[in-house]
């Protein structure tokens, strides 16, 4: 493990030398929504998103860029019982893999689209009823640990060293793990700043 982690320094040492490789970091607003519930209302929810990126040019206009992000996303939910109305809010929080390929079309203007995976860290529910005290509930083991979705998004470098993009996570997989659910499924739409060295 100790030689695999000094090789792996050892190869990102290297590439940081090298030209058309940079390092970053990025950050920005989520605004995700899970799949439709039967007899819920489902309305967005607004998180955040922050990690790092590696930019690796590869062929011409074209670049790979990896990110290791932390991604805090979920969904909001009412519903209707007498009158009375109850409001669920799901906050799932994410470590997400984007493997991006990059096309440059116009000096700095870009499309991107690639895989993502997602390692569920925690996740819990705010349930909130009418003339009564919230209450929160984990909810992780509702849900498969892994997601894996398919980016698409456009951006600009805005100048050498920063960047700012948009784009739209589709989750691929069923993330509900409790029998006979519903499917859940993850959407969610990043607006990012990123600062490359």
């Amino acid at each position: 493990m100790r030689r695999a982690i000094l090789l792996g320094f050892f190869v990102l040492s290297t590439l940081a030398n090298a030209q058309g490789f940079h390092m970053g970091i990025k950050g920005g607003l989520n605004v995700s929504q899970l799949s439709k519930q039967t007899d819920q209302t489902v309305s967005s929810a607004y998180g955040f998103h922050a990690g790092v990126l590696a930019e690796i040019k590869v062929l011409g206009k074209a670049s790979f860029q990896p990110e290791l992000l932390f991604s805090a996303q979920g969904s909001k939910a009412e519903t209707q019982n007498l009158g009375a109305t109850t409001t669920y809010t799901d906050k799932l929080y994410y470590l997400q893999l984007p493997l991006m390929a990059k096309v440059f079309v116009f000096k700095g203007l870009f499309v991107e689209a690639g895989p993502q995976f997602g390692l569920l860290l925690s996740a819990n529910r705010v349930t909130d009823v009418a003339n009564a005290a919230s209450s929160s509930n984990d909810i992780k083991g509702n849900l498969k640990s892994f997601d894996y979705a398919a980016n698409v998004g456009v951006g600009y470098d805005l100048f050498s060293h920063l960047m700012a993009n948009v784009r739209y996570s589709f989750g691929l997989n069923d993330i509900n793990d409790t029998p006979n659910g519903d499917a859940v499924k993850n959407g969610v739409f990043q607006l990012s700043l990123a600062v490359k060295f």
